[in-house]
């Protein structure tokens, strides 16, 4: 079973963060399994919202995606350690523009070829991707790496984010 977990950036006026826990039916039909209010988004938080989840259905997910919030990965694995914990495609690309758009925009289009490599990676998704997952990997951080004469402090930090991600590769 497989279950999406998501929580808002505290846009209500009690800046309580609302957390879904969603799947698709075989119609692939969008269904709500439960919600969660937090006040914090921090280790506890989400061990309690994933205890709760396991608790009311009597068993773990199989996989979660979420987003790659430290805080949500340890709580997964504390909380159900057989549950594979997977990132967003749709968090991983927000992180990637705020790291690498501000750095990569301009004129020669960088971003173009960056943005474009990036999605070629993310969605193959049959098992041959896994071959030329290397090559790919090191084509997208060959464009990235075009920026580094711009601003080192930011390209770093860019770096050192799109290294954990990799960690976290199959």
């Amino acid at each position: 079973n497989m279950v999406i977990y998501d929580t808002t950036f505290g846009t209500n006026r009690y800046g309580y963060k609302l957390g879904l826990f969603i799947t698709v039916d075989e119609h692939l039909r969008t269904i709500i399994l439960a919600q969660s209010l937090l006040l914090r988004e921090q280790k506890e938080d989400f061990i309690w919202a994933f205890e709760q989840f396991n608790l009311h259905f009597k068993m773990a997910p199989t996989v979660i995606f979420a987003d790659s919030d430290p805080a949500m990965a340890h709580a997964v694995r504390f909380v159900s350690p057989t549950t594979k914990h997977l990132l967003c495609t749709y968090h991983l690309s927000k992180n990637l523009f705020t790291h690498f758009h501000s750095l990569l925009h301009g004129k020669d289009g960088t971003w173009g070829k960056f943005i474009q490599s990036w999605w070629k990676i993310c969605l193959c998704t049959e098992s041959t991707s896994l071959s030329t997952f290397d090559s790919e990997w090191t084509e997208l951080t060959n464009i990235a790496a075009q920026s580094k004469a711009r601003n080192k402090e930011s390209y770093d930090s860019a770096m050192k984010w799109l290294l954990t991600l990799k960690e976290r590769a199959p």
